[in-house]
């Protein structure tokens, strides 16, 4: 792994071997003077470098020669005892690292260049490193000196990775996008597998000529209204999805195979199009009869497309599939084990089941997009007003309930009266930007939070300790009276419901947009004023007037 090291440069006489430097967060260039079968990235880079496959080798050492000169030179960290500066290959950061660096990893700088090693087995240090991360005036510079060659790379690292991945989950679960598309969904694998061909080809061949071009060329018209098609069942998925719990749930329980069907859909015509636009690229790059400003412009402008759209694709996949995986997870835990529906109305299979397959799906997403897949974590509240210890149950649920990357700061229990609720035991609880009062056996068994609310929204909170404590809410559209019973009256458990009452007293607010200034107060005060100012005056006036 890429650590910290807290020596100079001279601990190795030779200097560093070995330099990475990002072409964009997570993709890096490896420079150095070794051969890649000598350079042993561990585990942590994701997968082996790989080298410049698309690329001729002038064009490699005019990389290299972009590179060096932007950075520097890179001091010691690609020349190594020969003092050649050579470009190796490709590898992508594995997101576990990319999160490590980012949450406080702060290696040592040298040069404008962050310092430290690689770990082989065993924590033994095989060779210091130099990393330029994709930010800052070193990286800027590399940016600009390659143009758009710096998104081509990432393309081509980034597909060569993504492609195993989205092949081994294929195997695994295309047996459902087959059965609900039948040939539609032959065709579409047709495209793919024509697409990676020819990307295998050129790989080989290390060019993108004519006649490997010509493979995908035709494919483009016919790849672009299923891609458009898939993701527009994959909208109507996420429109659906945008109701209450109840509807969600019952929606996510009568289509999620279709929704597993259609994400893997869109994942094989995004990969299949990314592909064929790296090809187009690279066939573009291998022209030498073009002009080169020509080039450089038609470049850029197919690679930004390739990378806004791909990202646009993907961020809409990565909605649906967390979600689908949060709510075939909840419907796994509650009481009942139900069948779903599967394949068609007479074909069920056992939620478990299709929980696993989701996450499977959820997972993969994310390592296509070399992001670590967040699974939600038990909720741990901070402060609990509650007559027994919380439920290991309840905070099960909530796991799977509350909005994502919230923590739960609190969590109650009470009587609640009000528009909504007429006398339930209810659960109440705080997380960063919102409460919520859910029925506690809604809560349970249907795994349905009743109301959810922005803190934003509390205007007013009264508080009275008399006999049981009272809570008493107003926000922006209901009124909310939790009475909490015997049990909190005193001692300690009083406490934890005055902490409630503390924690709401905190946000309430009344926006700017909801106050008023009307003149009559204003005038009404002023001809207050006169009046008693006029009565003060007219007694002296009379005393004089008599004398």
């Amino acid at each position: 792994m890429v650590s910290p090291h807290s020596a100079s440069d001279n601990d190795n006489e030779n200097g560093p071997g070995v330099s990475l430097v990002e072409i964009e967060p997570g993709v890096a260039v490896v420079m150095g003077d070794r051969p890649l079968e000598a350079l042993g990235l561990p585990a942590e880079f994701d997968c082996e470098v790989s080298p410049f496959q698309l690329m001729p080798p002038g064009d490699i050492q005019n990389l290299a020669d972009k590179i060096s000169l932007a950075t520097g030179g890179l001091n010691l960290a690609a020349q190594g005892v020969h003092g050649v500066v050579s470009a190796r290959g490709l590898v992508r950061l594995a997101p576990e690292t990319m999160k490590a660096m980012k949450s406080g990893l702060q290696p040592l700088t040298s040069g404008g260049k962050n310092l430290g090693v690689l770990v082989g087995k065993g924590g033994k240090i095989a060779h210091q490193i130099r990393w330029v991360p994709a930010t800052g005036a070193a990286a800027t510079n590399v940016l600009a000196a390659l143009g758009s060659a710096a998104v081509t790379l990432a393309l081509q690292s980034q597909l060569a990775s993504v492609s195993k991945k989205l092949d081994k989950n294929l195997k695994e679960t295309q047996s459902i996008a087959h059965t609900i598309y039948g040939d539609r969904w032959y065709d579409l694998m047709g495209l793919y597998k024509n697409a990676m061909r020819a990307f295998r080809e050129a790989q080989d061949l290390g060019v993108v000529n004519q006649h490997t071009f010509s493979l995908v060329a035709a494919d483009l018209s016919n790849l672009e209204g299923k891609r458009g098609s898939f993701r527009d069942n994959l909208r109507r998925h996420v429109a659906a999805l945008n109701t209450d719990q109840k509807q969600q749930l019952d929606y996510i329980r009568e289509n999620s195979n279709q929704i597993l069907a259609d994400v893997q859909a869109v994942l094989v015509a995004e990969e299949t199009w990314r592909c064929f636009h790296l090809l187009r690229t690279a066939h573009i790059s291998c022209d030498t009869t073009m002009d080169p400003a020509l080039k450089e412009k038609q470049l850029a402008h197919m690679v930004e497309q390739v990378k806004r759209e791909y990202a646009q694709s993907m961020d809409e996949v990565s909605r649906i599939t967390l979600e689908l995986e949060r709510m075939c997870s909840l419907i796994a835990i509650l009481p009942g084990k139900r069948s779903i529906s599967f394949f068609g109305s007479n074909n069920t299979r056992n939620d478990g089941e299709v929980a696993r397959m989701a996450a499977t799906l959820a997972k993969t997403v994310s390592e296509m997009r070399n992001r670590v897949h967040a699974i939600p974590e038990k909720p741990e509240p901070k402060v609990k007003a509650l007559r027994r210890n919380v439920p290991d149950d309840v905070l099960v649920l909530l796991q799977y309930l509350l909005p994502e990357d919230e923590p739960l700061l609190a969590l109650a229990e009470a009587t609640c009266y009000g528009e909504v609720f007429s006398g339930s035991d209810v659960y109440l609880g705080i997380t960063l930007t919102q409460f919520f009062v859910a029925d506690k056996d809604k809560m349970s068994q249907e795994g349905i939070i009743d109301k959810m609310y922005p803190l934003a929204d509390v205007r007013y909170v009264r508080f009275q300790e008399q006999g049981s404590p009272m809570l008493e809410m107003f926000t922006k559209t209901d009124n909310l009276s939790l009475l909490f019973n015997w049990w909190a009256a005193s001692g300690p458990k009083l406490a934890d419901v005055r902490r409630i009452r503390d924690l709401f007293a905190t946000v309430m607010n009344i926006p700017e947009e909801e106050y008023r200034d009307d003149s009559l107060f204003a005038e009404a005060h002023q001809a207050f004023a006169a009046a008693k100012t006029g009565m003060k005056e007219l007694p002296r006036k009379s005393r004089h007037s008599a004398g």
